[in-house]
């Protein structure tokens, strides 16, 4: 009998095989089988790890990033800024420009900047960046973060 490993499992061996860099065939191949009939099970964070170790190892398979990106987009109030920041730097990194889900990206962002870190910050910036995003209020909101986080200094409204 096959071992069967919880999402959160799947999650962690996604991004420990990213992390050490190694892309493994059969476990690509297995997550094309598993994944999409156990989506539902991910946790936001889980969510984000898998796209984050997908970007890092470069991988291309629309099908699961269709999955993935599907199932963000329904889940996205679940997502904290660590979740949101993971997944705009990824869609960058892979060029995956999913409007349905950088508009709730982009939505969910400016309610959870205040809670966000300074490298969180810094990935959403530079995803939307990379990816064209051109919505004037984030880019404002992520700079009046920025400004707080180097000392307490607002931008001036």
């Amino acid at each position: 009998m096959r071992p069967k490993f919880n999402s959160q499992e799947l999650a962690n061996l996604t991004w420990a095989f990213a992390v050490s860099g190694v892309k493994i065939d059969g476990f690509l191949d297995m997550l094309r089988s598993e994944l999409p009939r156990r989506i539902s099970e991910f946790t936001p964070q889980g969510l984000s790890m898998v796209l984050w170790s997908f970007a890092t190892l470069e991988v291309d398979s629309p099908s699961l990033l269709a999955v993935l990106t599907k199932q963000a987009t329904i889940r996205i109030q679940n997502f904290g800024p660590q979740d949101i920041a993971n997944h705009i730097w990824s869609l960058a990194t892979l060029a995956v420009c999913d409007d349905h889900l950088l508009k709730a990206l982009t939505q969910h962002a400016a309610r959870q900047l205040t809670h966000a870190r300074s490298s969180h910050l810094a990935n959403i910036a530079w995803g939307f960046a990379t990816l064209g995003v051109q919505d004037a209020e984030v880019f404002r909101l992520v700079g009046r973060e920025v400004f707080v986080k180097l000392g307490g200094l607002t931008l001036q409204e």
